[in-house]
């Protein structure tokens, strides 16, 4: 959550905020959203923001960087005139599922605002998954998850009975060729007795 209007009159904004939830909570506009917040950082620099009443108003663009790593999330700041990436926090034992969705939103509580998201870049990082991590991601169980491990472990079921069924089949095949040969054409048991003697 990147929050630049103080609801709460804390004079604690603009600020970035991580925040946790499952789909089944309500972000509460009215605190900035503390009741969920997991970890937050105060974006203060007398230059770059103006504050008007209760707003803040940015002089400038602030970029945001957000690295997740299984267990771990890191979020850093750079504000236009800045050269180097400000780390904001780092939030451990976190795990987010595969199936997550990345979602950009503006809201107010003011009468109007103005917000500009000028790019979002996403990359994949190249990680090899510990197994604590493979066994725990397990951040959000709503029915999305459990609807894709459910559709996952039938496909599952479905495979293994088709293998075990073709494997059946060539294991009772082999055994009724070896005991009786000439089933098999071709062969030279099936070739003696086509053979007729006139």
């Amino acid at each position: 959550v990147l929050d630049i209007y103080d609801n709460t009159h804390s004079r604690r904004t603009p600020f970035l905020g991580l925040v946790a939830s499952n789909g089944t909570k309500v972000f509460n506009n009215d605190n900035n959203g503390e009741t969920h917040s997991l970890d937050s950082c105060r974006l203060y620099d007398a230059d770059s923001m103006v504050r008007q009443g209760y707003d803040q108003y940015a002089r400038e663009s602030i970029a945001v960087h957000i690295e997740y790593l299984p267990g771990n999330m890191a979020i850093y700041y750079k504000l236009e005139k800045d050269l180097d990436w400000q780390h904001c926090l780092t939030y451990k034992n976190i795990f987010i599922p595969n199936y997550f969705y990345l979602g950009v939103s503006a809201s107010t509580g003011d009468l109007t605002a103005q917000q500009d998201l000028i790019s979002l870049k996403v990359f994949d990082l190249p990680v090899d998954l510990t197994v604590k991590a493979r066994t725990t991601m397990h951040f959000d169980k709503t029915g999305a998850a459990e609807a894709g491990a459910k559709t996952q472990t039938e496909g599952g079921k479905i495979l293994s009975v088709i293998f075990f069924s073709v494997a059946f089949f060539i294991v009772i095949g082999g055994v009724a060729i070896i005991l009786k040969p000439d089933l098999l054409p071709g062969s030279s048991a099936s070739i003696d007795k086509q053979k007729r003697f006139y």
